[in-house]
């Protein structure tokens, strides 16, 4: 089995999550935990993909295009805002799940096919998206009483 195609996938689930990780902070710059921390793991995601491309031998294509600070949303109303911002962590955890699945499988097939640098790569990375996961899952929980009941 060639894990080329796994490493390819990867590399881009970790610059999509990157770029989804970018837009939300700067969806929801009111929100300061959400807009620093999101930002922060963006440079994560980036890390990963730059280690995948290093991997994989390909360019670093991909990279997120645009700042954060370059997304400008419309202005709505603030509870629609609230359940955006519950939306985009809902679809951050999901996100961060899915590269973390992918993470983990890196690691089985590298250790079955005897490739300890790609195994090494995964012990590094898969942590950090675990925490990805963790955080959005927290933010879940703490963010969604009050946004859910100021809504209803």
């Amino acid at each position: 089995m060639n894990l080329t195609p796994l490493l390819h996938a990867l590399h881009q689930a970790e610059n999509a999550l990157a770029q989804h990780l970018l837009e939300v902070a700067g969806r929801h710059r009111a929100e300061h935990e959400v807009h620093h921390v999101a930002r922060d793991l963006a440079g994560w995601s980036r890390r990963h993909a730059e280690a995948l491309a290093e991997a994989t031998g390909s360019g670093p294509d991909g990279h997120p295009r645009r700042a954060p600070g370059d997304c400008h949303p419309n202005p709505v109303l603030e509870a629609e805002a609230g359940l955006r911002l519950l939306r985009d962590l809902r679809q951050l955890h999901l996100h961060a799940a899915a590269v973390s699945v992918d993470w983990e499988l890196l690691a089985q097939a590298a250790q079955a096919k005897r490739r300890p640098e790609l195994l090494r790569l995964a012990q590094q990375c898969h942590p950090d998206t675990l925490r990805q996961l963790r955080w959005a899952n927290a933010q879940l929980k703490v963010l969604s009483p009050q946004l859910l009941t100021a809504t209803a």
